[in-house]
């Protein structure tokens, strides 16, 4: 399987489970059984127009639709890129009606039932990390001018609580492993887990990762999330008419033991993330195996139609034009 606009951070290598080989080298492209083509990673200098010949009549094309609808929208109009009638066989996104599925973050929760001892070991946790929280929100963040315009929202939070916040957009970088990142977000009340844009499906590790920190996650608009994750486990802006009334009830909230902890009774109820047992690479070659084994010939006849008709995005700086704020 070959990836035509790769990058670096790709789960590249062999997947002995498939006997399938996931790649970024052009060289075994006369071999691929696969290409994948990520237009959001798309440059122009290496990858010309993206149209490459079929090396083999039984090359399956894949297009991966990753990032939010807008923001690739915007690149592929940028440059120009366009594919010729059905190119493609298959989509691999976040898209519920793609061919293969798959969310940024572990989306598929379970409902266990507890035993009465795990409530109380819970319980004690809670409450224990409730004691230490000294501070009001952390934020991690490097993409800074994005359409959802969520740096607004943040800045005009910024006059009612203190908001840690890290990353390129004010030039505090931290390099945190996964242990270090869980004791900054629990050190917290709460954390902003807003997306750049606001599209209906598209939820990422913002959200999906660190959903089990001990620790609120704060959105931007409710109805994206619900449906996605358990009842009364987020926060969203959307739901106040103005950065002050959120303010006002954020500090109320953070001050109220009884009431914080009632946004983590989902993990009482049984609630909880179902263990992923394949890596991304052996995902995508056991999903690209099945389909070579059903031995279906599919092909989307415009693929930009497809993309066009399964997105739904709300305007962009949603939640500051609520509260009033998109000068800001």
């Amino acid at each position: 399987i070959l990836s035509w606009n790769s990058r670096w951070w790709e789960d590249f290598g062999v997947c002995k489970k498939y006997n399938c080989l996931y790649t970024g080298n052009r060289k075994f492209l006369k071999n691929a059984d696969a290409i994948m083509f990520n237009d959001y990673f798309y440059r122009h200098k290496n990858d010309k127009n993206n149209i490459v010949k079929r090396p083999k009549k039984s090359t399956i094309y894949v297009n991966v639709f990753s990032e939010s609808y807008i923001r690739s929208e915007k690149m592929i109009k940028q440059f120009s890129i366009t594919y010729p009638k059905n190119y493609f066989n298959l989509t691999y996104t976040y898209l519920p009606n793609g061919d293969i599925y798959r969310t940024y973050g572990n989306d598929t929760f379970l409902i266990k039932e507890k035993s009465e001892e795990y409530i109380q070991i819970l319980e004690k946790k809670l409450n224990k990390n409730y004691k230490n929280k000294k501070k009001d929100i952390v934020w991690l963040v490097s993409n800074c001018e994005t359409p959802s315009g969520r740096m607004k929202s943040v800045n005009a939070l910024k006059k009612y609580l203190k908001v840690s916040q890290y990353g390129l957009c004010n030039k505090k970088i931290i390099k945190l492993n996964n242990k270090e990142k869980k004791k900054l977000f629990e050190e917290h009340f709460f954390y902003i887990a807003s997306e750049n844009t606001d599209c209906k499906n598209y939820i990422t590790e913002k959200f999906f990762e660190r959903f089990f920190f001990n620790s609120i996650p704060i959105v931007s608009v409710r109805k994206l999330y619900d449906g996605y994750a358990p009842p009364n486990s987020f926060i969203a802006m959307d739901d106040f008419e103005s950065p002050q009334k959120m303010g006002e009830f954020l500090n109320k909230l953070k001050n109220n033991k009884e009431e914080y902890l009632k946004y983590f009774d989902y993990r009482k109820l049984g609630w909880e993330q179902k263990e992923e047992t394949l890596n991304i690479r052996c995902f995508i070659c056991k999903e690209l195996i099945k389909f070579y084994k059903l031995k279906k010939q599919k092909v989307y006849p415009n693929f930009h139609k497809w993309l066009n008709e399964s997105n739904e995005c709300l305007p962009n700086n949603y939640v500051p034009k609520i509260w009033n704020i998109t000068k800001k």
